[in-house]
């Protein structure tokens, strides 16, 4: 790790320093999910989006891999890759298709249906609505589930409803 804001450094229970400079994330399966996207961005500048699950002292967070490219290396000290995290919390706002596309890397159509379930609506309802078969909409939900490191459509209308950006305590 190169560089550090204030907010990042005070978030030694979930940021690991590794070897050689390296960062590491305290939650083992974002770890992986964390490491296999540095490997990965070597090869292609895709941006990540990994979920780490809430503990009993903070709250979930959906930390963002930005990879950097040209002049952006001298700005940012030489870095290969921007780290950003988005903690999120218990909201009355239902997240817009745009907002969860960016947090999770939802394609156009996930989000929309992400945002439909995430006010309370039914699978097929939301099928309905949105004009899609109930089979389209469960690969929908299959693939919403593997980017936001969520099992069932309780967890994920939890975890939707409660996005808010990260604040000083």
């Amino acid at each position: 790790m190169l560089t550090a804001n204030s907010l990042l450094e005070e978030m030694t229970e979930m940021f690991l320093p590794t070897a050689y400079g390296g960062m590491a994330i305290a939650n083992a399966s974002a770890n992986a999910l964390f490491q296999r996207a540095i490997l990965e961005n070597r090869n292609n500048f895709a941006i990540r989006s990994i979920p780490v699950a809430a503990n009993e002292s903070r709250p979930a967070v959906v930390i963002h891999l930005l990879p950097l490219r040209r002049a952006a290396h001298g700005i940012f000290s030489g870095a290969d890759i921007l780290v950003a995290a988005t903690e999120v919390r218990a909201s009355a706002v239902v997240p817009s298709p745009i907002l969860l596309a960016g947090l999770f890397d939802l394609t156009p159509s996930e989000a929309r249906l992400a945002a439909a379930l995430s006010q309370g609506r039914p699978l097929k309802d939301a099928a309905s609505d949105l004009k899609i078969t109930v089979k389209t909409s469960r690969t929908y939900l299959e693939r919403i589930f593997a980017k936001t490191g969520t099992r069932q459509q309780s967890q994920l209308v939890a975890l939707l409803n409660s996005t808010e950006p990260l604040k000083r305590r």
